[in-house]
């Protein structure tokens, strides 16, 4: 795993804020290759499609279980 994609889980979670895990969404290219490469390791969830409300062809990832575990966070909020 590279820096990028532990940026992206912690940015997704909200990591580094007051409330850390009180969110879990990632919006970016359905082809972005980090998002995807967590994905296949099960750590993210998507793309889902947003039917173009950010943007033609973004999408939202969605941390999954084993990326908070992965993350300290004891569980999914």
């Amino acid at each position: 795993m590279t820096e990028d994609q532990i940026g992206v889980l912690r940015h997704a979670t909200g990591a580094d804020s007051k409330s850390p895990g009180y969110r879990n969404r990632y919006c970016t290219e359905v082809d972005n290759a980090d998002c995807l490469a967590l994905v296949e390791a099960g750590l993210m969830s998507g793309p889902s499609h947003t039917d173009g409300m950010f943007g033609k062809g973004s999408g939202l990832f969605f941390v999954t279980e084993k990326g908070f575990k992965l993350l300290g966070f004891k569980e999914q909020r």
